[in-house]
């Protein structure tokens, strides 16, 4: 399977290079004329695109999050959310507008978190 993935900053989709994120820019992309996320979403599910990884870059910088935004896209494409959920009521709380939830290793505090996640 292919997942494309979108990048969401300040509501906008980015994009930047070698992860720093203090340089990305408003995404240029082909699927879409400006730097919507939703619009983009949809032009990648029109495309034929099964799933979308999306990371929350502000969520992840523990800033404001993209939630709602991310919700509207995850009604008609279900979406692998990265915002850094490191615990159980992270998870949950992503599993509120996404399919699914990425925990990344280098966000976890400790092992049992990890477990308690799993088990949940």
């Amino acid at each position: 399977m292919i997942i494309p993935v979108l990048d969401i900053k300040d509501g906008l989709a980015v994009s930047g290079k070698s992860g720093n994120r203090e340089t990305y820019k408003p995404l240029q992309t082909v699927f879409y004329p400006s730097p919507d996320p939703l619009e983009i979403a949809r032009a990648l599910f029109d495309a034929g695109a099964k799933q979308l990884y999306i990371a929350d870059l502000d969520a992840i910088e523990g800033m404001n999050s993209n939630r709602d935004l991310v919700g509207e896209i995850n009604q008609f494409i279900p979406v692998m959310l990265d915002c850094g959920a490191s615990d159980l009521d992270s998870v949950r709380g992503a599993l509120q507008v996404a399919d699914m939830v990425i925990v990344a290793t280098e966000t976890l505090k400790k092992l049992e978190d990890l477990h308690e996640i799993f088990c949940r």
